[in-house]
């Protein structure tokens, strides 16, 4: 996969849609250590949805290596292009890797993409809170105390 997926039609979470992103989505998932703690940061930032399905099959083929709900994830989605199949791509995901997640913070959360990604949240088993800043989100990601949270 160089700048396109080549089969658009294959579902974002098969193997095969995977081995065809790889390219794309590795480079926008990845562990940091963070005030030492271990953070994934999830890259979604002005992504149309052909990225953004590559980005969600990378995280998923990640966060599916980790333990159960270890997994401290950043999402970033600033500028990110909200549509009904980018909306069911992201409430997929989060269904798929709630076991292995301990909290998510999203950031870049303004105007109507809040309240789209606040659908995402509530339906969640696992804690997550949405936020303007990256400052905030991080803060609130690795405070043990903000593991009941929402």
């Amino acid at each position: 996969m160089k700048s396109s997926v080549a089969d658009t039609t294959l579902p974002w979470h098969s193997p095969r849609f995977y081995r065809e992103a790889h390219e794309i989505g590795a480079s926008r998932v990845r562990f940091f250590e963070y005030q030492g703690k271990r953070i994934l940061q999830i890259d979604f930032s002005r992504a149309e949805l052909e990225v953004v399905r590559a980005v969600a099959a990378e995280c998923l083929h990640v966060v599916s290596a980790e333990p159960l709900h270890s997994v401290l994830s950043w999402v970033q989605t600033g500028g990110v292009s909200f549509n009904s199949e980018s909306y069911k791509v992201g409430a997929e995901l989060a269904q798929m890797v709630h076991q292995h997640s301990l909290r998510t913070a999203i950031s870049g959360v303004t105007g109507f993409r809040s309240f789209v990604l606040q659908t995402i949240a509530s339906a969640s088993k696992r804690p997550i809170k949405l936020f303007r800043e990256r400052d905030e989100a991080l803060a609130w990601l690795i405070n043990d105390d903000a593991e009941g949270e929402r």
